[in-house]
């Protein structure tokens, strides 16, 4: 049996490994010169970013498949923060010791009763902000920020976002904002929100500091050695179904296998089968910003999401906090969530960033070093297309071909979802084999 894997990012190389160890001929068809998918480190300067933040936690499934990346990975404390609407650090997603001390008592007094209110409201959690409402309250939700943050996060309305969609993200408020689940932390004597406790990552491991190259280069090492095959610069043309075999046309020239997985854009994929782009499919790019500068952040910040009412940006990554200074200065990643269907103008938006940052006073002798765009990175579920989405992917897999990955599957999961998933799927298409 032979099976092709589109993509070499965290699904590829994961199914690659569960096909190869069950005797399944497997070869991961990649595009780029390297694998990695959307674990990327531009380089400027000498120095190493990333288009996001990439934590992996010891129990990532991950690092559960690929034991060996323990040696290669760089154990760092990671702590979450978010930057407050009075420009102050506090516990991520939201403390509420930070709250009073950003809007003071009477507000706080009100936010409380508005929680048990919201309670009675909000019980049946239709959309998501009366999901949100229902955990936190609608007073907290506006005033902490955490609204603005996820218009940010999706680059839509909070009201127009798919509820199930959005429950991958918001898990973290349902366990902040529960009650009981608090007052047990507190028995416990565990951090809780309710004490302002900072976020401490669970996350052990990041990328080695020179980026993701080195660690895929282990990857690509470890699975070669079972067996798979890894054509990197392959430039796919066309996949076409035959009987119960699929013939995939690139630049290497012609190819049958048994099965296919698809861990690309599902739009991409689409055009390969010589199909029609169905509307219903809706992402957002991410641009990356990247600086050296002189930062000034309380609780040694690690991450700091923007809760504030103002900015475009949604978090900044500070890579020193994780290798040290380079050359004596801090250097960091900010992401902002961009729509793919307009043309972006780097520069108005690195000028509004350095303004916010300006005005927060965080920073000293700020430096722009690069950018980076990157297509499809954030697939958006609208309430109007959710049900159109799930028959168009059903289509496809009716039709022979696994899809699994972010943007394979276009669902909004971890990397550690994504290889569990991968996994799943490797083993279930092993054993027919």
């Amino acid at each position: 049996m032979k099976i092709a894997i589109l993509g070499g990012g965290v699904a590829g190389v994961v199914a690659a490994r569960v096909l190869a160890r069950n005797g399944i001929e497997a070869h991961i068809l990649e595009r780029n010169d390297r694998l990695g998918g959307l674990h990327h480190s531009p380089t400027f300067n000498g120095v190493a970013y990333d288009i996001g933040t990439f934590v992996f936690q010891k129990r990532h499934q991950l690092i559960r498949l690929f034991p060996e990346l323990e040696s290669v990975l760089v154990p760092v404390p990671s702590q979450f923060v978010s930057l407050t609407n009075k420009g102050s650090i506090d516990a991520y997603p939201l403390s509420l010791r930070g709250y009073v001390s950003d809007n003071g008592f009477m507000n706080f007094s009100y936010a409380l009763s508005n929680v048990l209110v919201s309670k009675a409201l909000h019980f049946r959690k239709s959309n998501v902000p009366s999901f949100i409402k229902y955990y936190i309250g609608s007073d907290i939700y506006k005033r902490s920020g955490l609204r603005k943050y996820i218009e940010r996060l999706y680059d839509i309305p909070d009201e127009e976002i798919d509820l199930e969609f959005a429950r991958k993200r918001l898990e973290l408020i349902s366990r902040w904002g529960s009650i009981r689940k608090n007052l047990h932390r507190l028995a416990k004597r565990k951090p809780s929100p309710l004490t302002g406790a900072p976020y401490l990552g669970k996350t052990d491991f990041v990328r080695p500091k020179d980026g993701f190259t080195p660690m895929y280069a282990a990857l690509q090492e470890a699975i070669t050695k079972d067996g798979a095959k890894v054509f990197l610069g392959t430039q796919l043309k066309s996949i076409q179904k035959q009987e119960d075999r699929f013939e995939i046309e690139s630049n290497l020239g012609s190819e049958h296998y048994d099965a296919v997985l698809s861990t690309i854009p599902i739009t991409a994929l689409y055009e390969l089968l010589g199909l029609e782009q169905p509307t219903a499919f809706e992402s957002r790019s991410l641009l990356s910003l990247f600086y050296k500068t002189r930062l000034s952040l309380s609780r040694d910040a690690t991450v700091v999401h923007n809760f504030s009412q103002t900015g475009d940006w949604k978090r900044i990554t500070v890579f020193s906090a994780y290798y040290g200074p380079h050359e004596g200065s801090d250097y960091f990643g900010c992401e902002i969530t961009v729509d793919s269907n307009q043309d972006i103008d780097v520069g108005a938006y690195r000028a509004r960033f350095e303004k916010h940052l300006d005005e927060l006073g965080i920073t000293n002798n700020l430096s722009f070093e690069g950018s980076a765009l990157t297509r499809n990175a954030y697939p958006i579920y609208r309430r109007t297309t959710f049900d159109e989405i799930q028959k168009q992917k059903l289509f496809v897999e009716e039709n022979g071909i696994r899809l699994v990955g972010r943007q394979g599957e276009f669902d909004y999961i971890s990397s550690s979802d994504t290889a569990l998933k991968a996994s799943n799927i490797a083993n279930e298409l092993a054993s027919r084999g």
